[in-house]
Formats: C-alpha cells, sequence, structure tokens
C-alpha cells in the first residue's frame, strides 16, 4: 500500500469511526495556529453560524451532522478576524477534505465530494489562465505590439475552451450555478489602459451571473460579488481616476435583483458594510444608499441602533451642513466667517493638549476663519482653566464626553477631531491631525 493510500485509509477510519453518519471531516496542512473550524449557512444576504469543530494536534477536524441537515452553501471559517474560509457545496453526502490554510486554490483536496471536487479544480484552472490574461494585457498597456495582441488572444481563446470544458462536466450538477456564474468579464480585444479596462470590469462585472438563481442566492457567492463591485472595484476606480466613489454602481447591482426579500437583505447589508465609525471612505456611498433604499426598508427589517448610528454618521459627512452649536448668547448658525473651524477635544486628552496650542498659534489671528472649540468633559475636569489659554475662540464645554449630544451629533470618535465649515455651514474637510489641517487651510 502507497503511503497516500495508507494516509487516506487512515484518515476516511478516523472519520467513520468518529461519525456514524453525515459528516464533513478535513486536515489542515499544515495546521499552523489555528485551533477551531466555525460553520456558517448562507441564506440569503446573510450567513448563520451551524457549528464549530476543534482543531487538534494533527491538523484534523470534524463536524457531525443531525439528519435532514439542509443542502446548499456552507462556509468554514478557520480565521474569523481575517475572514479566512473556504467555502463548500453540501448535497447530503460525506465531505472530506484536506487543504493548505495559506494556500488554499492550490492546495485543496477532496477525498469525498464530486461538486467540490469539480468547482475547486475549475477555481484553480481558470484562476491561472485569468492571472496570465492578465499579465499580457498589463504588457499591452506600455507595448501595444501586434505580438502582445496574437498571445492575448490566444490566451482568450485557450480560456473559453476551459469554460465550455467545465461547463459540460458541471451540466446538472449543483456546481453547475457556481462554475457559470464564476466566470469574470473578458474583453475580446486587448484594452488600451487600466482605466479603460476599469470601465470595461463597471459594465460587464456582473454580467455572467444570475441573480434570480436561488441556489446562488443561498450562497455566499453573490454577496462577494456585489462587495468586490460596490467597494473593491469602485474603490480602485475612483482612486485611479482621482475622484469620488462612483454611487451609481449601487443602482446598477440593485436593479438586476427581482426578489424583493433578497433585494431588502442585500440593501440591509450593503448598508453594513458602507458604514464605518473610523473612516470617510464610502460616506457618500453611505449616505445614497441609506437615502435611496434601506430608509424605504419595512420597519422590520432594520435594526434601531443601526439606523441611529447610521444617521449620527451622515449629519456630519462632507458636504452635509454642520448640526447648529447653542452657546450662552449665541449659536453656530449665528456665526458670520468665510470659514469656520470646530474643533473637538478635551483636557484629559494629552495629544490635544500638544497640537491644540500649535493650531491656535498658527490661526488665532486669521482674519476669515472663527474657531469653535468644543470641550468634551467630565464633571471634575479643569477645562475653564485650560480654555482660558485660547481667549480669541468661541469656547463650549460639552459634558459627559462621548455621551453629549454634540458629540453624537457629530458622530465624534475621538480626539482631537476637526471640522471645517464654509461659510454656509457645510462641511467642506474633516482633517485628522494638524498638518491635514495646515493643508486644507493654505498654510503648507
Amino acid at each position: 500500500m502507497t503511503l497516500k493510500k495508507l494516509y487516506l485509509f487512515l484518515f476516511l477510519s478516523v472519520s467513520t469511526t468518529l461519525f456514524a453518519q453525515r459528516q464533513i471531516t478535513g486536515q489542515l496542512k499544515p495546521k499552523g495556529d489555528y485551533k477551531t473550524i466555525l460553520m456558517y449557512k448562507a441564506e440569503g444576504a446573510f450567513q448563520y453560524y451551524k457549528a464549530s469543530a476543534k482543531v487538534d494536534e494533527n491538523g484534523l477536524f470534524g463536524f457531525k451532522l443531525p439528519e435532514n441537515f439542509q443542502k446548499g452553501s456552507y462556509k468554514l471559517v478557520y480565521e474569523a478576524q481575517k475572514d479566512l474560509a473556504i467555502n463548500i457545496i453540501y448535497n447530503d453526502k460525506d465531505i472530506s477534505l484536506a487543504f493548505n490554510p495559506e494556500d488554499v486554490i492550490n492546495s485543496i483536496f477532496f477525498y469525498e465530494s464530486e461538486n467540490n471536487t469539480l468547482f475547486y479544480d475549475y477555481v484553480k484552472t481558470i484562476s491561472t489562465e485569468y492571472d496570465e490574461l492578465n499579465n499580457i494585457q498589463k504588457k499591452y498597456y506600455i507595448d501595444k505590439s501586434k505580438e502582445l495582441a496574437r498571445k492575448y488572444n490566444s490566451k482568450l481563446a485557450k480560456i473559453k475552451v476551459y469554460q465550455n470544458y467545465f461547463d459540460k462536466q458541471a451540466k446538472g450538477k449543483i456546481a453547475q450555478h457556481f462554475i457559470s456564474a464564476f466566470q469574470k468579464p473578458i474583453s475580446e480585444k486587448p484594452l488600451n489602459s487600466l482605466v479603460e479596462k476599469l470601465d470595461f470590469f463597471k459594465n460587464n462585472y456582473l454580467k455572467n451571473i444570475n441573480f434570480q438563481d436561488s441556489t446562488l442566492r443561498n450562497s455566499a457567492f453573490l454577496m462577494d460579488r456585489l462587495n468586490e463591485y460596490i467597494f473593491d472595484l469602485n474603490e480602485a476606480m475612483a482612486k485611479k481616476k482621482n475622484q469620488a466613489i462612483d454611487t451609481d454602481m449601487v443602482d446598477v447591482a440593485l436593479s438586476k435583483i427581482a426578489d424583493s426579500r433578497f433585494k431588502n437583505e442585500v440593501v440591509y447589508s450593503l448598508t453594513s458594510s458602507a458604514f464605518d465609525p473610523y473612516s470617510s471612505t464610502y460616506d457618500n456611498l453611505l449616505d445614497h444608499l441609506f437615502r435611496n433604499y434601506y430608509t424605504k426598508l419595512a420597519e422590520e427589517a432594520k435594526n434601531e441602533n443601526f439606523t441611529v448610528m447610521v444617521q449620527a454618521k451622515l449629519n456630519s459627512i462632507l458636504g452635509k451642513k454642520a448640526p447648529n452649536i447653542n452657546f450662552e448668547d449665541s449659536s453656530l448658525y449665528s456665526i458670520q466667517s468665510d470659514s469656520t473651524l470646530i474643533i473637538f477635544w478635551s483636557t484629559t486628552c494629552s495629544h490635544c493638549l500638544k497640537e491644540i496650542p500649535k493650531v491656535y498659534e498658527e490661526f488665532a489671528n486669521s482674519k476669515n476663519l472663527k474657531v469653535v472649540m468644543v470641550g468634551l468633559e467630565d464633571e471634575y475636569s479643569d477645562w475653564i482653566n485650560v480654555s482660558l489659554t485660547f481667549p480669541k475662540w468661541i469656547q463650549k464645554r460639552a459634558n459627559d464626553k462621548w455621551k453629549n449630544p454634540i458629540a453624537k451629533a457629530y458622530n465624534v470618535k475621538g480626539t482631537p477631531a476637526y471640522f471645517l465649515l464654509d461659510k454656509n455651514k457645510k462641511i467642506i474637510a474633516k482633517p485628522n491631525k494638524l498638518e491635514e489641517l495646515e493643508k486644507v487651510l493654505g498654510k503648507k
């Protein structure tokens, strides 16, 4: 008996001893530091926890499946924080697999499971061909020779042959749904620039996907593709073209979904993905999703706490009129100035006490700039004495720190925080530090 056959015999013997009914067993090779495998079931736009399994010292793990365990697409997560996982197809048959967690596509092997073997063979094969085609395309941006165009066309023809082969092999199987949808858009001729390629992807990325396919809907596949299109591709286009995130891409994606329940789930999921309390990258996208889609969901389809958090963030994104702040005898809206700078700070913030005096030194005498300092304080802070060191600026004490209504209205998560307003009190910049503030105010 060969070593490989002996290993397979021992592996399946252990699996059969452990589990007398349907099971999913596997091995991480090498084991690494992974200790637990989590199993999730994709249903619509969401994923639901089903079970967990310990990884033993040899990297072995196993799930004993209950009777009538639902067929469909599952995700085996081995590193939750990094979202490292394997998608598998369960069709009421045992699954046994092994893989290198650091190189899944090139290492994964299924001892049992025709559908999974077929799908991952396809992914490995077609991904290699896509990578080679992409390398040819990159060279063509620089050298638009007939030879590179010929290589491109030859590689494109080869990809079509592979796609046709795997489509035929998967006919009538669950894997067919994923193999048909996995194929990425490819131009029939090499494109002249990366911008042209990104535009091609924008118009064609979702072309081969049937969003009405219930098998795809109940898998992680559709949400993965939508997130790639709306976030990854969108951000790449924005950076390359030096422009804002394209909110129209949301409309394109959502227009492809006819099932109302699934569409509502997708809207909630995309809104959640666009919401980041510590980053403004997707603020315009979040605003578009919230105003045009999320607010139109039925109340039972929303989460009250999440809704409040999103509304708070959208109150203070670029282009919005800043929430008003009342002082003893006036308000933010009554200030007459070409620009107004709001600084959220605290006397217990050591970084504030180092940086804000430098800001004061540079901008205290600016004629066309009014500055409002909002101190997020606790009851016993030395706000009065410290605030007196900035006599030319308007001062406002806001007790209870992050719980203060002003802090919530501006979605302040840390100090110092800067908001630059135009004469109409619209937010035009939110610099993160002194250097950025100097830049937007023309000091650098």
